[in-house]
């Protein structure tokens, strides 16, 4: 099916022709002459010059004669135009002598079967029916393009059938279905047909947005010759329909699949090596997915999927591909920001994370295990919001980090990692980015990071390049023993407060038990770390503290969390870590199976990152640790990058520290 727009500005159709994005025009000569102060005659001329397609011209005139010397003048400019005249019993005539001319004619106001047959009579190449007429009268605007359609066909006449001003995405792919042989937009009836509003944008950015339209097209008018086939009707049944196929419809446009390339240098075979085998490299492919939040090219994914990557592609779901930059990452919320080369791209509308019920419909939608399903187009996966403000507490391969996350039992399997989480109202509430399993695949227990804190990471590092995260300087005292339940009714009890901290200075002490910061009620310091996340840098916090049986309020100022003074050399040399062991483990206790044992450490990178001769590195940042090695590596990478936060064992109990090594 083909798509035309209808405008009355020869500068709208400039970009979409530039990028082959139109099949026709319609236009409006009158109009054109009372915007330029000019004849039209120059307006109508480019528009033949930009587009290859027919353009069709309204005449001025309704009455015979002056539709008939109008008709001609146009048509006298280019053999592209086809005379478009409104189908009234004083102008039959009209269109019967342009056709008799050799002029195709487009016969307008057409508003059923009847009329339709009586403009082919009258030689009409095309009938033009008016949606938005139709709808606005109360008639079946789909059932007239189908009827005309059918109509024409039984008859044998050679006439195209063209809607115009179609007000939904599911009006437009029933044009299709219908059998239209055309769908003319204009902006105004574009708004509706958006996957996001149209502020600000000109037409030629919409256009984007009217190549993904043709794509519904063509779904819809394969899935019309699949029903005629099997001899069921042509038009989907309303009842099919639902709040999730329309949330789906109204997002999966803006999802992309994330393909990345990591090159790895490795160690020559023993066997070559013999032979004067030399190391090489290694180069391995990822897979994730991700969605755009600008329709000029910027993308959200997780920061594992990213992670390491030499080089990174964007493909959208029609097999587009755009090579990508990174923008930044945020490793502690496992959130990356892309961007591509492009314009006019669908962008995700996003929503509220902040009130969402237990229980309501949840829509993962994402890429699972790459192209292993044969294209690039997105799958989707239901079911509900199992919980919100959920903190990961369990042990896996490395200590869990994800607080204040939402739970949903729709799958997310591997590949989705990076995807929208959409509610039934069709915006994105969420990034998916883990799962709870025991498999490697979804049993139920999926989690998502909330869009209001992915859009602020988003905002910061397009605006600063890195996230700025809040720092207060408080440490919170760690239970001792293995009960996961012992850490959650504990309480956020302070432990130490860095001097000349923003804590200090708002009178915060040891042994103070935090109960409240802002709207958050703190029960242990999962609760505390969850509520760091929603800080802003330069915030006045309010903040509700215990001491001594009285509840004392302080304001609190959000700081940026403090660099180590040291550069990254010196900090490696003054920090010695040896391999975790089974006979270290046993010696001193130790529960982590994998890791590295702090032996010893300066007293400037011990009061700087809180750590301590004793301590066992076990994660840095989404890295785990296994060895002295990791250690040295994982500092070596992500200095410079941005916040590192560190996950340590001490005294049975995982703890972590934020800093950050220029």
């Amino acid at each position: 099916m083909k798509i035309f727009l209808a405008t009355a500005r020869t500068a709208d159709v400039a970009w979409g022709a530039a990028h082959g994005m139109l099949d026709g025009v319609f236009t409006f000569p009158a109009l054109l002459a009372a915007e330029s102060g000019d004849d039209a005659r120059a307006h109508l001329l480019d528009l033949c010059r930009l587009v290859p397609g027919p353009i069709f011209a309204a005449v001025q005139t309704i009455d015979a004669a002056g539709a008939h010397r109008d008709g001609k003048e146009l048509a006298r400019l280019s053999d592209q135009i086809v005379v478009q005249v409104p189908l009234a019993e004083e102008t039959l005539g009209a269109m019967r002598r342009l056709h008799a001319d050799g002029i195709r004619v487009a016969a307008t106001h057409v508003f059923n079967t009847a009329q339709a047959l009586l403009a082919v009579r009258a030689g009409a190449s095309s009938v033009v029916i008016a949606l938005d007429q139709l709808d606005a009268a109360g008639h079946d605007a789909i059932g007239v393009v189908r009827d005309v359609r059918a109509a024409f066909d039984s008859s044998d006449a050679e006439c195209d059938v063209i809607a115009v001003h179609p007000a939904s995405p599911t009006q437009f792919g029933a044009c299709a279905c219908a059998g239209a042989d055309a769908v003319a937009l204009d902006e105004s009836h574009c708004r509706a047909l958006l996957v996001h509003p149209l502020t600000d944008r000109g037409v030629g950015q919409f256009l984007g947005d009217v190549a993904r339209l043709r794509r519904v097209a063509d779904s819809s008018a394969q899935l019309a010759r699949a029903d005629d086939a099997s001899g069921r009707a042509a038009a989907i049944s309303s009842s099919r329909r639902t709040a999730i196929t329309d949330a789906v419809a109204r997002v999966a446009p803006s999802v992309v699949t994330v393909q990345t390339e990591v090159v790895q240098r490795v160690q020559a075979d023993p066997f070559d090596s013999f032979f004067g085998g030399r190391s090489g490299t290694q180069t391995s492919a990822g897979l994730g997915t991700g969605f755009i939040i600008g329709s000029d090219g910027v993308i959200v994914t997780n920061a594992h999927v990213v992670a390491g990557a030499t080089a990174i592609s964007v493909m959208l779901r029609d097999g587009t591909t755009y090579p990508a930059t990174m923008v930044g990452t945020d490793e502690t919320n496992d959130l990356a920001v892309l961007r591509v080369k492009a314009s006019g791209l669908a962008v995700a509308p996003l929503g509220d994370s902040d009130n969402l019920l237990v229980g309501e419909w949840a829509i993962a939608i994402g890429n699972p295990y790459g192209f292993m399903l044969g294209n690039a187009e997105p799958s989707v996966t239901a079911g509900v919001i199992s919980g919100v403000g959920r903190n990961l507490v369990a042990r896996g391969e490395g200590p869990s980090a994800y607080f204040d996350m939402i739970q949903t039992d729709a799958s997310i399997n591997p590949g989705n990692s990076g995807g929208p989480l959409v509610s039934a109202a069709g915006e994105v509430i969420g990034v998916n980015s883990s799962i709870y399993s025991t498999s490697g695949g979804s049993n139920g227990v999926g989690f998502s990071i909330p869009i209001n804190r992915a859009r602020r990471v988003a905002e910061d590092l397009l605006s600063h390049g890195r996230v700025r995260r809040p720092w207060i300087g408080v440490q919170l005292e760690s239970p001792r023993g293995q009960n996961t339940r012992d850490l959650i009714s504990r309480g956020a009890v302070v432990a130490a407060v860095t001097p000349g901290s923003p804590a200090q200075r708002a009178g915060i002490r040891s042994g103070d038990v935090i109960l409240r910061l802002r709207t958050h009620t703190v029960r242990n310091r999962f609760d505390w770390d969850a509520a760091l996340l929603d800080l802003r840098v330069g915030e006045q916090v309010p903040l509700v503290v215990r001491r001594g049986g009285r509840e004392v309020p302080v304001t609190v100022a959000i700081a940026d969390l403090p660099e180590v003074s040291a550069p990254k050399v010196q900090v490696l040399r003054e920090l010695d870590v040896v391999t975790l062991t089974p006979a270290i483990r046993a010696e001193r206790g130790i529960l982590s199976q994998r890791g590295a044992l702090i032996y010893r450490a300066s007293d400037r990178v011990m009061g700087e990152l809180a750590i301590q001769a004793g301590d066992v590195i076990v994660q840095i940042n989404r890295s785990p640790i296994a060895s002295a090695e990791d250690v040295s590596r994982a500092l070596d990478y992500y200095s410079g990058r941005g916040p590192i936060r560190l996950f340590f064992e001490r005294q049975g109990q995982i703890s972590s520290t934020d800093f950050v090594i220029r």
